[in-house]
């Protein structure tokens, strides 16, 4: 089961290196994609959709994967799609956290 946080943020100085950090915002912690874990199938849906997609963190049997196109997996939206090299065989575990709007 997902847990969500809620998180503000406010401050006089609203850039950090370049990013606003002012502004209100979750965290999904320990979200388990929805999909068979077979050895096949290689699409799996997260329960909310990253906002950053770079904030998603995605872990295979307690390994970090690396997202891009060419690492382990791809983003669309709430959708992870697998490389086929890195397909979750069965019996694996996946846990994802990511913050969303």
């Amino acid at each position: 089961m997902a847990k969500v946080i809620n998180l503000q943020l406010f401050g006089s100085n609203n850039n950090f290196l370049g990013n606003n950090l002012t502004g209100a915002h979750g965290h999904v912690f320990n979200d388990v994609p929805s999909g068979d874990i077979d050895g096949i199938n290689d699409l799996f849906i997260l329960t909310d959709t990253p906002s950053p997609q770079g904030s998603l963190q995605l872990y295979k049997n307690g390994l970090l994967q690396m997202s891009g196109v060419g690492n382990d997996y791809t983003l669309s939206v709430n959708t992870i799609i697998f490389e086929p090299t890195n397909v979750p065989r069965l019996g694996s575990n996946l846990l994802a956290s990511y913050t969303i709007p």
